[in-house]
């Protein structure tokens, strides 16, 4: 469809960012290459999966750090012990 303009009085519902990839590969500055889909990650979110292919899309999915309350604190050199109850130090982390 991208390198194709044919199809344009099929694709009327189709999107300006599409129009925009259609533009740039007619001036070759991008290229478009077929993925089967059964490597097509967003199945994970529309098709239901065997469990294998489920968590290979799954583990592909960008995911954010988790918060830390740690920001902006420092390392030392020394860190806290704390005694616990076999009288061995626990370091705090």
């Amino acid at each position: 469809m991208a390198s194709n303009p044919v199809f344009h009085a099929r694709t009327k519902h189709i999107e300006l960012d599409y129009h925009y990839v259609r533009e740039k590969v007619a001036l070759g500055s991008h290229r478009v290459c077929f993925i089967p889909s059964v490597d097509q990650p967003a199945d994970l979110l529309t098709k239901p999966l065997h469990k294998s292919r489920h968590l290979l899309f799954s583990s592909k999915l960008v995911r954010p750090e988790p918060p830390s309350l740690r920001g902006g604190v420092r390392e030392t050199k020394s860190s806290p012990e704390i005694k616990s109850s076999n009288s061995s130090p626990l370091i705090c982390s």
